[in-house]
């Protein structure tokens, strides 16, 4: 009985991400089931678009075997930028054109910054989420009327998704079939178990970190653009609203790829998992116990992290 009951327990921590998914799922069902869940395909194909791209992100800098604890700090105070910039005047274009390339930058710095130096990026970039929350007042809202009447159609978000699920793609090609993509792989797997092996290879650690979190504030990018085109208006206080379910995405998708070698999907499915989740928490009236189940999944990600091989 011993025995049976440890093979058990063996084979749950090996499928623990697969539990959890059929869990959330099951979850997901019994609410839509019984009725409490009522018109929101629109609703939910505009969180998986949005989230999905900050979930992209996030996993590629997992690949390095990194947590990141800012990038929605960096996207917030973007909003904030876009939107005085907006409205001071400037053509929406080049407002747009200014907030990218202020991620870009603020993305490959904090790469640099953690390789050069040998930082690690969870205490990195903990420390700079703080500053980034503070520069401007969490209870200001910069609203923008940029969109007009924005279009909330099934078909609109519908292809929001297809370009989604192609950036996913091209994630999944630039890991397996670029030189830069296996670079980043083979950083993220020295990391994982505490080696310095793949300095002695001849790989710029420090390049392939920046260039990777680089890539990854493309992805912040677009997700900024769609908080924009949700809400019209920017704010500091959004720090947390995707960050733990980013960060859990991208733990989730790492473990199914131990076991499935799935890459960008697992991504995908971890995005329309988390999404799922947090939609029947609000169903339920539970949403006080969401960041208690998110927090569960990033703290198995953490505990995984020894026994990793991303992406």
């Amino acid at each position: 009985m011993q025995k049976f009951l440890c093979k058990i327990g063996c084979a749950l921590q090996r499928e623990q991400s697969s539990v959890l998914i059929l869990a959330a799922w099951g979850l997901y069902l019994y609410v839509l089931l019984g009725g409490k869940l009522q018109g929101n395909a629109v609703y939910t194909l505009r969180q998986c678009v949005t989230f999905g791209f900050f979930v992209l992100g996030a996993g590629l800098e997992y690949s390095l075997g990194d947590i990141d604890l800012c990038f929605m700090a960096q996207a917030s105070l973007s909003t904030i930028w876009l939107g005085l910039l907006y409205q001071r005047g400037m053509p929406l274009p080049w407002a747009l054109v200014c907030m990218a390339l202020s991620q870009i930058t603020m993305g490959v710095l904090r790469g640099v910054l953690a390789a050069a130096l040998h930082i690690p990026m969870i205490v990195l970039s903990f420390i700079l989420a703080v500053i980034l929350s503070n520069l401007y007042p969490a209870n200001d809202v910069i609203l923008v009327d940029v969109w007009g009447n924005r279009p909330h159609t099934l078909a609109l978000w519908g292809v929001m998704v297809g370009v989604f699920l192609l950036c996913a793609v091209g994630l999944q090609c630039f890991w397996k079939r670029t030189y830069w993509g296996k670079y980043c792989l083979a950083i993220g797997e020295d990391r994982g178990y505490n080696r310095n092996d793949v300095e002695k290879t001849g790989i710029n650690v420090v390049l392939v970190t920046a260039v990777t979190y680089g890539l990854a504030a493309v992805f912040f990018v677009v997700g900024t653009y769609m908080l924009f085109l949700n809400a019209g208006y920017g704010s500091s206080s959004r720090n947390a609203e995707y960050l733990y379910q980013g960060i859990a995405a991208a733990g989730l998708a790492g473990s199914m790829y131990r076991r499935h070698k799935n890459g960008a999907s697992g991504l995908v499915v971890a995005t329309a998992t988390m999404v799922v989740l947090r939609q029947a928490f609000m169903a339920l009236k539970i949403n006080n116990w969401l960041i208690i189940a998110e927090g569960l999944v990033i703290l198995l990600t953490i505990l995984n992290k020894d026994k990793k091989e991303l992406m």
